[in-house]
């Protein structure tokens, strides 16, 4: 896997879902700077997030990203996601650039069919090591 299509993020002290877009957005995202909550909101009127219990998946394709990446934060504390969704431990954010290559799609695909298996979502929730 391309560790820098990978960016892992471990205890990072945000309180929200703001908190983590922002923190994205001006953080790993080098001098790229989005509206990711925008970007996230027309996304998630299509449905809910959450893969597994405290585990959300928000993902987005979209024209104005530069790159692909994928990053996986979490928060110190759990934070609350949205009305339904209260406690939150692990963040795995996709943003796939809209005319993407075959082969990156692949990569991140890979990734994503590891997230069906519990004992990698465990790993990911526990793991003091910044890698995947």
């Amino acid at each position: 896997m391309d560790a820098n299509r990978f960016i892992v993020k471990l205890d990072v002290p945000i309180h929200s879902r703001a908190e983590l877009f922002q923190y994205v957005s001006d953080t790993l995202m080098d001098a790229e700077q989005l509206d990711l909550a925008g970007l996230m909101a027309e996304r998630e009127e299509n449905g809910s997030v959450e893969i597994a219990e405290e585990i959300v998946l928000p993902h987005v394709e979209s024209g104005v990203l530069d790159k692909s990446q994928v990053f996986i934060v979490r928060p110190e504390k759990k934070i609350t996601w949205d009305e339904q969704i209260k406690q939150v431990r692990l963040v795995i954010m996709i943003l796939l650039r809209k005319e993407e290559t075959d082969d990156v799609k692949r990569e991140i695909s890979q990734f994503t069919r590891k997230l069906a298996d519990e004992a990698f979502l465990e790993y990911l929730m526990e793991t003091d090591q910044p890698e995947i």
